[in-house]
């Protein structure tokens, strides 16, 4: 059996994403220190610029040989960086976008807890802001996007001019839209729980803490009743005119002219 064309580019984009990934990774892979990992890179960078030049200007033959062998390092480690640079973007505006819809509730719930002092425990600060946080991306995500793609960095408008950037924005607004936040919130929650419930079993003890693993799960569980509770209200039947009626029926006690009731429509057109 043939594959399907959309198979075929969903299996060469997961690609493509792994290996940006495993591009990101390379200083972690081989035990570089970041800052070690930036200085030397920026070094060489400015060595083979230098050489370059030289050898441009004084046309020396030894000089053009070290300036091309500074160049084959240079070279792949900007192929690594243009592997890189789409998973990375969409990484960061990830952490900004989990950074808004954690903070907000984080925020509220830190006022009210100062306010009222209700005593609440740390587990349930987490579950209160995870599961709003959970909510919030998916039914905000339109203007999650919209004030991601503004104070990113790397989508700001200030740099939209640049084409590569013009890119990184449009990929950021097609990967970022509400269905895909749902797979990715689910996926987390799927990776975690599945880890969590493996500790559990294996080793009897929790991942991160018991109080903390029960606040994740639960506020699972309030993100499925909440998105299940939205799928299913598209199907709710209701008729605001009629229940009015109704009410201002039973309330003032009287009948009300005919031409006025709705009901009988109503209930005849759901029939």
């Amino acid at each position: 059996m043939r594959m399907k064309q959309k198979t075929r580019i969903i299996i060469i984009l997961l690609t493509l994403m792994v290996v940006s990934f495993i591009c990101l990774m390379v200083p972690i892979i081989l035990g570089i220190r970041m800052e070690v990992f930036v200085y030397s890179l920026l070094g060489l960078i400015a060595l083979g610029l230098i050489l370059s030049y030289l050898a441009e200007k004084t046309k020396n033959k030894i000089l053009q040989k070290i300036s091309f062998i500074f160049s084959i390092p240079l070279s792949i480690i900007h192929l690594i960086l243009s592997l890189g640079i789409p998973t990375g973007v969409l990484l960061f505006n990830a952490v900004i976008l989990f950074i808004v819809s954690f903070g907000i509730p984080l925020l509220i719930m830190t006022q009210i807890e100062t306010l009222f002092n209700f005593g609440l425990k740390r587990a349930t600060m987490y579950f209160c802001c995870i599961s709003f946080a959970s909510i919030l991306s998916v039914y905000l995500s339109k203007y999650l996007l919209k004030f991601i793609l503004k104070v990113s960095p790397v989508t700001m408008d200030t740099y939209a001019e640049k084409p590569q950037n013009k890119y990184l924005k449009e990929l950021t607004s097609v990967f970022y839209q509400k269905n895909n936040i749902i797979f990715l919130i689910y996926a987390c929650y799927f990776v975690y729980l599945g880890i969590m419930s493996f500790f559990k079993i294996q080793y009897g003890q929790p991942l991160l803490s018991a109080e903390t693993d029960t606040a994740i799960l639960q506020s699972f569980l309030v993100f499925i009743a909440f998105t299940n509770m939205i799928i299913k209200s598209k199907d709710i039947k209701l008729a605001p005119q009629t229940i009015l009626y109704l009410y201002a029926k039973i309330i003032l006690g009287e009948e009300l002219k005919d031409k006025n009731n709705p009901s009988k429509d109503t209930i005849d057109n759901n029939d």
